[in-house]
């Protein structure tokens, strides 16, 4: 293989199957970080709304690994959109090398901005304390944008630190002057949390009329919010228990 051809196949760059006529889409990014809750909630979008992929993302900052999912064998960085081209799903399933973070925003954002998107948002998560407790969910966007959010319900964060790619794809929007927004939710550190992914998407219905089914994700919080509790009445009675044979022993 001559020396070019090595240079290319090592170029981050966007890898599409299928030629799409894209309408002013809404562009949203989830990603493996600090919080899967990017990912998961990308993931569940794609298949409650029965998305096609029609594209990866291809570099050496992603690691040589493949994706079985849905019983098929998949890239973990994948691109995925609907028939009318007005909505594309950009997530990861793989944590990147951050070595790579300039170089995979300015490509994706360079691909992104060909389309004309309306809006482009990060789905980012922020640590949570109880996991039972009520998932508020945050917009970071410019002064306009925010207070459009508000109108819709959606709370502004005071102040927030958007690192990993979203936090790179963000960057190169600022330098851009082009609009890109965030949506963040509280993820328990603790546990699987759908709830999270809940309430980031019952948010991005509100902003952008998605019309995504949650159905199955509030019955995975009312599972889990069910197995907290039993495991919470299981341990008082241990500590009862230890309590009474502590009476026993020493009363």
């Amino acid at each position: 293989m001559a020396a070019k051809d090595s240079e290319e196949l090592l170029k981050t760059r966007v890898v599409l199957s299928e030629e799409v006529k894209f309408q002013n889409p809404v562009v949203i990014c989830g990603f493996v970080d600090s919080f899967p809750v990017g990912s998961l909630t990308a993931t569940y979008m794609v298949d409650q709304l029965k998305l096609h992929q029609i594209g990866h993302l291809r570099s050496i900052y992603i690691p040589p690994i493949a994706v079985f999912v849905g019983q098929r064998l998949r890239n973990p960085f994948r691109i995925y959109t609907n028939p009318d081209g007005t909505l594309v799903i950009i997530l990861s399933e793989s944590p990147l090398n951050s070595n790579g973070y300039y170089e995979i925003s300015s490509v994706l954002v360079n691909w992104i901005e060909e389309l004309k998107p309306s809006e482009l948002v990060i789905i980012e998560g922020t640590q949570g304390e109880d996991p039972q407790g009520e998932r508020d969910v945050y917009g970071i966007a410019g002064k306009n944008k925010l207070a459009e959010f508000q109108k819709k319900g959606l709370k502004p964060a005071k102040s927030a630190l958007i690192g990993g790619l979203g936090g790179a794809i963000m960057n190169q929007c600022i330098e851009r002057d082009m609009n890109c927004s965030c949506v963040m939710s509280d993820v328990s550190a603790y546990i699987p949390d759908p709830g999270s992914a809940l309430r980031v998407i019952e948010a991005l219905n509100k902003l952008f009329n998605l019309n995504v089914p949650t159905e199955l994700l509030e019955e995975s919080v009312t599972e889990i919010h069910n197995q907290i509790r039993e495991l919470s009445a299981q341990m008082d009675k241990m500590r009862k228990g230890e309590t009474d044979s502590s009476d026993r022993m020493y009363g």
